[in-house]
């Protein structure tokens, strides 16, 4: 049975990373209208989700105070990772005849429960130690 507080993290995280994702997404098709590159528009947009999603869960979701340049660090490297995979599912589905926006959302949806086992037990670990 899943207890109480792994159950409120994940609603919050969802509920955090939509807020995180529906930024990413908008300054994403917001710097596609600009006609720059699709690959540099997603560092930029998730940069904006990274510290948008970093702060809220650090402060509402996860509510741990301490440690904040360990934990920013690790979520860096975490949502790096995501973001390689993210920029190669792009890159896949729009080559594949995906179009461009609906390739964003699909490689934005297929990193969730990755990134948040890592973020729950990792990152914002109540345990974490040096």
């Amino acid at each position: 049975m899943i207890n109480k507080d792994l159950l409120r993290n994940i609603y919050l995280y969802i509920l955090i990373g939509g807020a995180a994702s529906i930024s990413n997404y908008i300054c994403f098709i917001a710097l596609i209208n600009l006609n720059s590159s699709i690959y540099i528009n997603n560092a930029v947009a998730t940069c904006i989700g990274i510290i948008i999603s970093f702060t809220l869960n650090r402060k509402y979701n996860f509510r741990v105070i301490d440690k904040k340049r360990e934990r920013f660090l690790k979520f860096i490297l975490i949502s790096s990772i995501n973001y390689i995979f993210s920029t190669c599912f792009i890159y896949i589905f729009h080559n594949y005849g995906v179009n461009l926006w609906l390739a964003k959302l699909i490689s934005m949806a297929m990193m969730v429960v990755y990134q948040f086992v890592f973020v729950n037990f990792w990152v914002f670990s109540k345990t974490t130690k040096n």
